[in-house]
């Protein structure tokens, strides 16, 4: 049997193309001077083009294939690449291919320049990432879902924390104060009745929060303003009456939100109850709502005279998790973290304007 000599060189060779070939990766030389561009068999696999097709032949037609959104990063590197700003360049973005889009990392070097440093010559290489692309895209769709869950798990436990605190406080006040013979007996049984009927909305409004806490979309329906205004009076009866804060309504009898029962008294709530709890030691409480809209929102204005917020100092940080900004004891910064995260669930906003020491004014902004 006759032996077959192959020289150390065509080993070399024929090892490197088959690794080129076994990674998947396609190469491309670009000669500047003639401004033609070769593709390996691997890269015209990746580009879905045939050893006969001319379909890319000059860069111009390759930049053709670029999606437009991502031509301004592809186009910049080059740049910095070919003024010696960068070593090299690389890119990931979607390219044409047979009529689809494919995510392509792309890299590329210059190897020869003229002596003026002009790039005559680049060498690169194309990957097809489109698969790992999906995956990111997989792993972001499950992250969201993730946070948006916790969100309104998040959500749901402040709701039942707080609003449920507020009805218990009540109903251990009213039993004290009748012990102390402060009722009537018909009385006490009037306010507990109301009390209870409260409790138990705020249980439904729950209950019906819990139906919906597996579905990407939060229920909503038409709601009265005034009404939900009347339950949260009536939740904080005690604080209302302890701080003699005068609340002055001037929300239509008749004004509704497109919004979620549960998420409207947690909202609610919180806005009153934290005008109530600063308010200035040097003039009597004053809570102020309103209603008006704009720009295709319906806009609830809550203002107060107490104590204000310092937003210079703690603007940016207003609506973050624990955050807090004044030294009342009760203060968790969980509050106004949740309260915006509801609003903005339900793809509405808030907004704030405070002066320290003359009051604040929220804005809850829901969608018309």
């Amino acid at each position: 049997m006759k032996t077959l000599y192959i020289d150390d060189q065509t080993i070399n060779e024929i090892r490197n193309q088959f690794a080129v070939s076994a990674s998947g990766i396609g190469i491309w030389d670009w000669d500047l001077v003639t401004n033609q561009v070769y593709y390996s068999q691997e890269s015209l696999k990746i580009l879905e083009m045939d050893d006969f097709s001319f379909a890319i032949s000059t860069p111009e037609e390759w930049d053709e294939k670029v999606h437009p959104d991502d031509r301004d990063l592809y186009f910049g590197n080059i740049k910095k690449h070919f003024e010696n700003e960068i070593p090299y360049y690389e890119t990931c973005h979607r390219v044409l291919c047979n009529g689809k889009y494919k995510w392509i990392l792309d890299r590329g070097k210059v190897v020869l320049r003229d002596d003026e440093g002009k790039p005559l010559r680049i060498v690169g290489t194309h990957t097809d990432i489109s698969s790992q692309k999906e995956r990111e895209q997989n792993l972001e769709e499950t992250i969201v879902l993730i946070n948006n869950q916790k969100n309104k798990l998040l959500n749901f436990a402040y709701i039942v924390s707080h609003n449920l605190k507020n009805h218990a406080g009540n109903l251990g006040t009213l039993i004290k104060l009748n012990e102390n013979k402060m009722f009537e007996q018909n009385e006490f049984l009037s306010y507990i009745k109301t009390v209870s009927n409260e409790l138990s909305s705020t249980i439904d409004n729950l209950s019906d929060l819990i139906k919906v806490q597996n579905n990407q979309n939060i229920n909503k329906e038409q709601l009265n303003l005034n009404v939900y205004l009347k339950k949260v009076f009536n939740i904080l009866m005690e604080d209302v009456h302890h701080s003699k804060v005068n609340i002055v309504n001037l929300v239509s009898i008749d004004e509704t939100v497109f919004f979620n029962p549960a998420y409207l008294e947690s909202i609610l709530l919180n806005l009153t109850s934290n005008a109530i709890r600063y308010s200035s030691p040097d003039r009597e409480p004053k809570i102020t709502y309103s209603v008006y809209s704009v720009d295709g929102y319906k806009v609830l204005k809550i203002e107060d005279n107490g104590v204000g917020i310092d937003l210079e100092r703690y603007g940016d940080h207003l609506f973050g998790l624990f955050k807090t900004f004044h030294s009342n004891k009760d203060s968790n910064g969980i509050g106004l973290h949740i309260t915006k995260n509801q609003i903005e669930a339900l793809g509405g906003k808030i907004e704030v304007e405070s002066t320290v020491d003359k009051g604040s004014v929220f804005k809850v902004y829901f969608k018309s």
